[in-house]
């Protein structure tokens, strides 16, 4: 018990110390953010290959039609773009220099991709049979991520100054989140009233689609780092409070670790567990050759173990803007809070 009020009192007398010399401030603040000054960047879709089927996995993104024009158009984006709010404790060393550690939740925006396909059949009794009629595939992907955000703070503040700029540079670590990638394959009733037993067929490997097809993939990350940075003007309507609206910018890409395939319905029955372990799970690395568990650089790849690919990268670039309240918390400040009461 002694120790334990000897650590307690020691604490209270460093917070007091700090407290004296600098201040604590509270930052609460949420806004929203483009996709970034160039969208350049590819962002990842599901692929269901009914003629490859061990090539299932992400692909890049894009607007496909292989039925009328063969025409490709790819998607760029970032999932830095949509809304997010910050929660920050900071500590000044002085009116004009400080440190800022932010807790920042991002929820992007969907960005969305139309496929229209044509399908061969090749199993008894449909071999070489091209439908004459469109699959659509209607793609969508979006994300969330929670990050830490230690930055420098730098302030252009008089002591009278009621209004003053400032500038925040810092680190972006994401330490938690996912991306989502949802696929809606739809066929036209047309042919399963032209073809009997179509519905049969293509419940079965390798094609795995019925009338109406929702897929979903989850992807998370691995280790990444980014940058971000802020400009803004505060201004202090009570000495314990400050009001802010701020432009800010981040560039971060997160690299992906694995996808799972979570969900895969088939006029609304799971069809999970028949697609395997090889169909299902995708582990990402940056290097694939012979050994890897991969059909196109091993022939005696194990459908039985997850799929080795090539690591996607996801951007989570933006520029923005954010608004918000800031509470000061130093001894000062609190004394003239309670004499203004």
């Amino acid at each position: 018990m002694k120790m334990k009020s000897l650590l307690l009192g020691s604490l209270l007398l460093a917070i007091n110390f700090i407290m004296a010399q600098g201040a604590f401030s509270l930052r609460i603040g949420g806004g929203y953010a483009g996709p970034g000054l160039l969208k350049s960047d590819p962002v990842y879709g599901p692929i269901v290959d009914p003629y490859r089927p061990e090539r299932d996995g992400l692909v890049e993104m894009a607007n496909r039609n292989f039925f009328s024009d063969s025409s490709v158009q790819f998607i760029r984006g970032s999932y830095g773009q949509g809304m997010n709010f910050t929660l920050g404790l900071g500590y000044m060393i002085n009116p004009y220099i400080g440190f800022d550690m932010g807790i920042n939740y991002q929820q992007s925006s969907k960005m969305k991709s139309i496929e229209t396909h044509d399908i061969i059949l090749n199993n008894p009794p449909f071999v070489n049979i091209k439908l004459g009629q469109p699959i659509t595939a209607t793609i969508s992907t979006s994300a969330y991520t929670l990050s830490l955000m230690p930055s420098i703070v730098v302030a252009a503040a008089l002591p009278n100054w009621k209004a003053y700029p400032y500038a925040r540079l810092g680190l972006t670590l994401p330490v938690f989140g996912a991306l989502f990638h949802d696929l809606d394959i739809m066929v036209p009733d047309s042919l399963f009233d032209k073809n009997p037993g179509f519905d049969e067929l293509l419940g079965k490997e390798p094609y795995y689609i019925g009338r109406k097809t929702d897929v979903r993939l989850e992807t998370h990350g691995t280790i990444s780092l980014g940058f971000n940075g802020a400009v803004g003007v505060a201004y202090k309507p009570l000495p314990y409070m400050n009001v802010f609206a701020e432009v800010n910018a981040q560039y971060l890409t997160v690299r992906a670790k694995d996808t799972k395939i979570t969900k895969y319905d088939i006029d609304g029955v799971d069809k999970l567990e028949e697609r395997g372990k090889y169909r299902t799970e995708f582990v990402y690395s940056d290097k694939l050759n012979t050994e890897s568990n991969n059909a196109d650089f091993n022939p005696n790849y194990d459908r039985t173990k997850p799929k080795d690919d090539l690591r996607k990268n996801a951007p989570f670039h933006y520029y923005g803007f954010n608004v918000g309240v800031t509470f000061l918390l130093s001894k000062t400040t609190l004394k003239k809070k309670e004499v203004t009461q």
